[in-house]
């Protein structure tokens, strides 16, 4: 163990070093068992022996069980704004950077349960790094929309405006109530207002559904469609 290299979650919450292979596995088991399970009720002990390693391994990652959360926490997000960027960077057209810049939260967050998003509502230091996140992610779609305007791809909407509600928006997809009084997963919620953005923007001849959205339709869409089947004769 002593050929590892020493990731410690620094003050500003940069890991101060790249991670080895080994350890790179390790917090993909944990990010697995956090969004299957929540975190705040797991021990250093516990966590060790459900991804199969010893507890000096997982010190050798974090120099405590809260800093060990919040990286797996930022780890994952991070990965979210690098899928969205370069979803966005590849796009062939403008309407489909956005599209795919938005539905990278869709997808990172399919597998996340109910007790994963309590479990970050109650953990300060996620709910930190997530608003942190969420600020980067609108400010993207903001520098998005600015691109669509320039180019006459996108709607004459107020790119700052639509920032700003967004940010506000976005909120409510990590509170546990919220998601539970709608019956809506995490990833189904960001679904649901990536739609309403997405076809926002959009000029109004089209309708654009987001890549991963099931059928091609967004989940109030679907079940409409149920409502208005069930009804017929």
């Amino acid at each position: 163990m002593e050929n590892e290299t020493r990731v410690a979650v620094e003050p500003g919450g940069t890991p101060a070093q790249a991670l080895s292979p080994r350890l790179a596995r390790v917090l993909e088991e944990l990010e697995t068992l956090f969004f299957a399970e929540g975190f705040l009720h797991l021990t250093m002990e516990e966590l060790a022996r459900r991804v199969h390693c010893s507890k000096r391994t997982l010190y050798a990652i974090a120099l405590s069980r809260e800093q060990l959360f919040t990286l797996v926490i930022r780890r994952f997000l991070t990965r979210v704004r690098e899928e969205g960027d370069a979803a966005a960077r590849n796009a062939p057209n403008w309407i489909s950077s956005v599209a795919g810049y938005l539905d990278a939260a869709v997808r990172g967050t399919r597998t996340a349960s109910a007790r994963f998003v309590r479990d970050l509502d109650r953990f300060e230091p996620g709910r930190r790094t997530l608003r942190e996140h969420q600020r980067m992610r609108v400010a993207g779609l903001e520098r998005l929309v600015e691109i669509g305007i320039s180019k006459g791809e996108c709607a004459q909407v107020h790119p700052k405006l639509v920032a700003e509600v967004l940010i506000h928006t976005v909120g409510r997809m990590s509170d546990p109530d919220f998601l539970a009084r709608c019956g809506l997963t995490m990833s189904e919620a960001y679904a649901e207002l990536y739609y309403l953005v997405l076809n926002g923007v959009s000029p109004r001849e089209h309708n654009v559904d987001l890549p991963g959205a099931a059928h091609g339709k967004s989940v109030s869409a679907r079940h409409r469609h149920k409502i208005t089947t069930e009804r017929r004769p």
